[in-house]
């Protein structure tokens, strides 16, 4: 008689999915992820076996005008970053993640001379959904491990202008628990085209390909 293994509980299933990536369970999977660009690799290779759970939108709204901070300390108008006449890349993150925001901020880093190549001046902005967390100093420590150049902007700010953020962008979470936030990556061609919103963790080419369609559409319709 064939004995069927016990179901793992909750933590111990996560950690085992995270074993399977060569990841130590407790550490954050974005530390491991920045230090091989293989993983993210296998990390987009699985993703693009689950194409059926990527999920394409476009969204239309208006910024909202406040002043967040970067990692830097240097205030930041959200709704000027918006307005400049360049490609953008947005994603919501928060660094003590274990889970999503590692594979999300690792497939853009590991994109980006694609995306220059593509797009020329481009502007990625990493966004936390932790603010009373994520420092200034904290996303600097965080931006350390890909690191960050002058295409990409990391954000935090007030509590309630975070919440502004994501409602702004359709991207709150349930019970507001930052665990429950969704692989969202948005990209927009220019300030008066739509945004195109991809739900699920897609990988690097997938990534390429999306930034390369809203360039296009943009100066298509210039």
């Amino acid at each position: 008689m064939k004995m069927q293994a016990p179901e793992l509980p909750a933590p111990a299933r996560q950690e085992a999915t995270m074993a399977n990536f060569g990841i130590a369970p407790r550490l954050p999977i974005w530390v491991a992820l920045s230090v091989s660009l293989s993983l993210v690799t296998l990390a987009g290779s699985r993703a693009a076996q689950l194409d059926t759970g990527i999920v394409r939108s476009e969204l239309r709204f208006v910024a909202p005008e406040i002043t967040l901070t970067d990692d830097a300390r240097r205030p930041v108008r959200l709704d000027q970053l918006l307005a400049e006449r360049r490609p953008v890349i947005v994603q919501f993150i928060f660094t003590s993640c274990t889970t999503i925001c590692g594979v999300l901020t690792s497939t853009l880093a590991a994109a980006r001379n694609e995306l220059s190549a593509i797009g020329g001046d481009y502007q990625a902005i990493s966004i936390t959904i932790d603010p009373d967390y994520d420092t200034p100093e904290r996303l600097h420590e965080f931006a350390g491990n890909f690191p960050l150049d002058d295409h990409w902007r990391l954000l935090t700010g007030r509590s309630d202008d975070i919440a502004r953020v994501l409602a702004t962008f359709d991207a709150r979470f349930a019970n507001d628990a930052k665990a429950n936030h969704r692989a969202y990556t948005y990209l927009r061609g220019a300030p008066d085209q739509p945004w195109v919103r991809i739900e699920g963790l897609i990988n690097c080419k997938q990534l390429v390909s999306e930034y390369r369609s809203v360039v296009e559409n943009a100066h298509h319709l210039h």
